[in-house]
């Protein structure tokens, strides 16, 4: 596993669910990790990203959008972007 990557399960419902932590780290990093990340997980896990590099408020949705998962929510925190992100599977 990636520095800065932790998997975990959900509370709960047992969803597998994952954390990058990108802060500091210019593009294309996040992009880079998060994919990473989502590869590891099954369909269904969660994703959480935290990057602090402002081209990632772009760059993480069109991850999202171009490999087909579901962005469930993007906020920012201060100088930190932080994204949820749900794993689907792969178009056929």
């Amino acid at each position: 596993m990636a520095s800065g990557e932790r998997t975990d399960r959900g509370a709960g419902d047992n969803v597998p669910v994952a954390t990058v932590d990108a802060i500091g780290l210019n593009c294309p990093m996040p992009v880079l990790l998060a994919r990473k990340a989502l590869a590891k997980l099954p369909v269904g896990g969660r994703l959480t990203v935290i990057a602090t590099d402002p081209l990632a408020g772009l760059d993480i949705p069109n991850l999202v959008r171009e490999d087909g998962h579901v962005l469930v929510s993007q906020r920012r925190e201060g100088d930190r972007f932080i994204f949820e992100i749900e794993k689907r599977a792969p178009a056929s």
